[in-house]
């Protein structure tokens, strides 16, 4: 009967021990992740202007093409800050 008993216990306090464990184990998984998204100054996302072409002459065409050149400076200056908030916010 001793010998029972003790088989008896051992296995009691094996089972114990794996469920201390266990409960270890799992306690680090009932942690939350939390996602937050970033997005970029709403500066840098407005929309870029398309000036149409109504011109009938040369100059209308030069003046227009100025005109589209600048739009696209602008809209290349918003790309380029975007660009460097992205940099910044890998680096934080």
């Amino acid at each position: 009967m001793s010998k029972l008993k003790q088989i008896y216990n051992k296995s009691l306090v094996r089972i114990l021990l794996c469920l201390v464990l266990l409960s270890i184990a799992l306690s680090g998984c009932s942690s939350k992740v939390e996602v937050q998204y970033l997005t970029p100054p709403l500066a840098y996302t407005t929309t870029c202007e398309r000036t149409p072409f109504n011109g009938k002459t040369y100059g209308d065409a030069v003046q227009h093409l100025l005109k589209v050149m600048a739009e696209r400076d602008l809209c290349a200056s918003q790309v380029d800050k975007i660009r460097e908030w992205q940099r910044e916010m890998v680096q934080n």
